[in-house]
């Protein structure tokens, strides 16, 4: 065997073993956030626990607080990227949601944080046609680490003492959306989300 062939087929081996071993981590990764679901944690968020001081940039640039319910109130926080892939892709039924309870009085408060840059936030939301009431961008670290914003999409409910009541995580399924239109005691629209 010559030089050249040698060196092609050690690059090949090379190609291949890194293939795998990225597949292995892919693998692993969904392996973990399905074990972390099913003991009520989604990386860095737990049924139960409480949040407090969140924050994150309003769209005219000036940090704003995030108000946590007051009593018989409720707190929805939307946490997403931009370059999200399956953000965008919650995004519709995303938007049936919010728009669903913002007509049910002041029992809920919608907040869309977004974990990036205010830049590509306003961007994001311009192509879309505008930014819903409540949309934010580039939370403290504070709220990034309460939140769990590494992992995105999540969909987060809050009660009126700070207690995480549900979570989401990724890329909603039909089932996950059925799911959370009830929670909301909210009919699931008949077009696909």
């Amino acid at each position: 065997m010559n030089r050249q062939a040698f060196a092609r087929s050690g690059r090949i081996a090379l190609d291949v073993a890194l293939i795998c071993l990225a597949v292995g981590v892919i693998i692993q990764n969904r392996g973990l956030i399905s074990q972390q679901a099913r003991r009520g944690q989604t990386f860095g968020m737990t049924v139960g626990r409480r949040v407090h001081n969140l924050a994150g940039v309003g769209l005219d640039g000036a940090i704003k607080p995030v108000a946590l319910p007051q009593s018989g109130q409720r707190l929805l926080i939307i946490g997403m990227s931009p370059g999200c892939p399956a953000c965008r892709e919650n995004q519709k039924g995303w938007a049936v949601l919010a728009s669903g309870l913002k007509q049910r009085c002041d029992e809920w408060q919608v907040v869309w944080i977004s974990r990036d840059p205010l830049a590509e936030t306003k961007e994001y939301w311009g192509v879309l046609g505008g930014a819903p009431p409540g949309a934010m961008a580039d939370p403290p670290y504070r709220t990034y680490a309460q939140l769990g914003l590494a992992i995105v999409p999540r969909t987060i409910t809050v009660l009126s003492d700070g207690r995480v009541d549900r979570v989401w995580t990724g890329k909603l399924s039909p089932k996950t959306w059925e799911e959370a239109f009830s929670y909301f005691g909210l009919k699931i629209p008949d077009m696909p989300l």
